[in-house]
C-alpha cells in the first residue's frame, strides 16, 4: 500500500500547478477584449475547471478528509488514481498557455497586452483551438470519471 502522506501530498502538488497554469490561461483570455467565440468559450470552461480544481484542492487540505483518506485503501487508491488525469489537464492547459502567449505582447511597460495590429484571433485557427478544447474535453472526462468513482465509493 502507497503511504498516504505522499499520495496526497503528490495530489496536492499536481492540483497546485494545475490552479496555477488555469489562472495563467485565464489572464490571458481575460486579456482579450474582442475575443472569438471559441476564445470566450474556452475562457468559460477554463473558469469552471479552476473552480472545480480549486475545491478540490480545499478538501484535500482540510485534515478530515486526510484522515478518511489514510484510513481507507480504496478511497487511498483511487485519490492516487486522480494524478494522471490532472498532469494530463495540466499539460494541455499548458500547451494552450504557450501557444496563447505567442500572441501577446509588452505593452511598452504597461504589462502584458494583446498585439491586435499582427494577431486576429484566426490566426489562432478555429481548428487549432478546437483540438485543445477536444483534447481539454477528454482529459476532464477522465479527471470527472475518477472524481465520480471517489464519490460514489463515499456514498456507498
Amino acid at each position: 500500500m502507497a503511504d498516504p502522506f505522499s499520495v496526497i501530498t503528490g495530489v496536492l502538488g499536481i492540483l497546485s500547478s494545475v490552479i496555477a497554469t488555469s489562472k495563467a490561461v485565464i489572464e490571458i483570455v481575460s486579456d482579450v477584449g474582442e475575443a472569438s467565440k471559441e476564445i470566450r468559450c474556452l475562457s468559460k470552461d477554463c473558469h469552471a475547471f479552476f473552480s472545480i480544481v480549486r475545491s478540490l484542492d480545499i478538501a484535500l487540505r482540510e485534515q478530515d478528509v486526510q484522515d478518511i483518506v489514510e484510513s481507507d485503501a480504496a478511497i487511498l487508491d483511487m485519490i492516487s488514481n486522480l494524478a494522471d488525469p490532472l498532469r494530463n489537464c495540466r499539460a494541455v492547459l499548458t500547451d494552450l498557455m504557450v501557444k496563447m502567449r505567442k500572441h501577446t505582447k509588452s505593452s511598452e511597460g504597461k504589462g502584458s497586452g494583446i498585439n491586435f495590429g499582427s494577431l486576429k484571433w484566426a490566426v489562432l485557427a478555429k481548428g487549432e483551438i478546437k483540438d485543445i478544447q477536444l483534447h481539454l474535453e477528454t482529459t476532464k472526462s477522465t479527471l470527472n470519471s475518477a472524481l465520480d468513482a471517489v464519490q460514489l465509493y463515499v456514498q456507498v
